[in-house]
């Protein structure tokens, strides 16, 4: 009764595990995901900053703003945290839409750096 009762318990402990990494890999971002823009909400993490100079001018996602991506501004720190949120090797397409990226200003604002474009 004891072998078959290990045995169970080592069944229901392979099942746990394999139910957690099954939920873990569902949870993961696709890679649509990792291409395009993160969400405002998940940049911030990326952005806190204590004076302007903590701050630099990225782009947010794969595609420069020529070619329909956006313009962000983090804490210098965490640009190379910052690159791995994303999977450019085999770009999914960018629109050329033209136009100039990086031209504006990256200022510290109430703790979050923050990227305003030329006028």
């Amino acid at each position: 009764m004891g072998h078959s009762l290990n045995m169970s318990l080592s069944v229901v402990r392979s099942l746990c595990l394999a139910l957690l990494a099954l939920s873990a890999t569902s949870c993961s971002r696709s890679r649509a995901e990792k291409f395009g823009p993160l969400p405002e909400a998940q940049t911030r993490p990326f952005r806190a900053c204590h004076a302007d100079q903590d701050c630099e001018f990225v782009t947010n996602g794969c595609c420069d703003c020529m070619n329909g991506g956006e313009e962000l501004a983090i804490n210098k720190a965490q640009h190379e945290q910052f690159r791995a949120q994303f999977d450019c090797k085999q770009p999914l397409g960018c629109t050329e839409i033209g136009g100039v990226c990086g031209d504006g200003t990256s200022r510290c604002e109430s703790g979050l750096c923050t990227y305003r474009p030329a006028k």
